[in-house]
């Protein structure tokens, strides 16, 4: 069954967006991957309500959820990124992402 998934893209975020999942169901609080805005990666999100009656509308696909694996991946492409222009607004996003992958781990336990 379909989910209409509203996401924030930052906790301090009021405006939701709408998403669809056909894929593994989620649940408020879940880290999910949606489309980036140049359509050649992805964004996390956090799931705040579901429903299942579908909007007025046209809403775009969950890619999944975020898992650990993603999260790394990130951390060492941005990683790399800090090495290349030398360390201050990398070394920020990594510390961002590191802070992502610490709520990941807890949601874990």
């Amino acid at each position: 069954m379909t989910q209409y998934v509203a996401c924030r893209f930052k906790a301090h975020d009021k405006r939701t967006y709408t998403y669809h999942n056909d894929g593994e169901p989620v649940r408020v609080g879940d880290r999910v991957k949606v489309e980036d805005a140049r359509g050649g990666g992805w964004k996390p999100v956090e799931v705040v309500s579901i429903g299942d009656e579908k909007p007025k509308f046209p809403t775009k696909p969950i890619l999944g959820k975020v898992e650990g694996a993603d999260v790394d991946k990130s951390i060492l492409d941005k990683r790399a990124a800090a090495d290349d222009l030398g360390g201050s607004f990398a070394d920020m996003m990594l510390d961002a992402d590191e802070d992502m992958q610490s709520l990941i781990d807890r949601d874990r336990e």
